[in-house]
């Protein structure tokens, strides 16, 4: 009768250690973007310039491009794919000199950055109101116009 408990707690236990494990040994992370492909690989790319890495090149696939760069003892690669004219999905690895997958906090820190690098700036924000409209003109208040209300039919 003691062993049904304990194995239940060792069972739980075992699966709360393996899904850590995973997510460090998975070390891949994913992300969408509502950007448009060339926008979001030239924010990747301002990340690693950011991030110092050495850009290694990118290459064309079928439908995106493979971003690779490396920094110490770690390769990167991202992979970003456009599923639509405005929807990138993007996935950033991070693999150790024998190419295992290793570090999921850098390639979380590859995508913050890449969206860091996409905020527009206060430069290309369009102001709220057009410049033939001073600043100092109060807006006109919109008033309902009632007097074309048609009078419903009685029963």
């Amino acid at each position: 009768m003691v062993c049904l408990p304990l194995t239940g707690c060792l069972a739980v236990g075992a699966t709360v250690a393996g899904i850590g494990f995973s997510h460090q040994m998975s070390g891949i992370q994913y992300r969408t973007f509502t950007e448009a492909l060339p926008r979001v690989s030239r924010a990747t790319q301002t990340a690693f310039k950011r991030m110092a890495f050495k850009l290694d090149g990118v290459q064309q696939t079928s439908n995106g491009e493979v971003i690779r760069a490396q920094a110490a003892d770690r390769r990167f690669e991202v992979e970003l794919e456009a599923l639509t004219q405005n929807t990138t999905r993007m996935r950033a690895i991070a693999r150790n000199p024998m190419g295992v997958i290793v570090d999921a906090s850098i390639a979380q820190e590859i995508i913050r950055q890449a969206e860091i690098a996409l905020v527009p700036t206060s430069a290309s924000i369009p102001a709220a109101i057009p410049a033939s409209v001073p600043a100092s003109e109060p807006l006109k208040k919109r008033t309902r116009n009632t007097s074309r209300v048609a009078a419903r039919p009685q029963s």
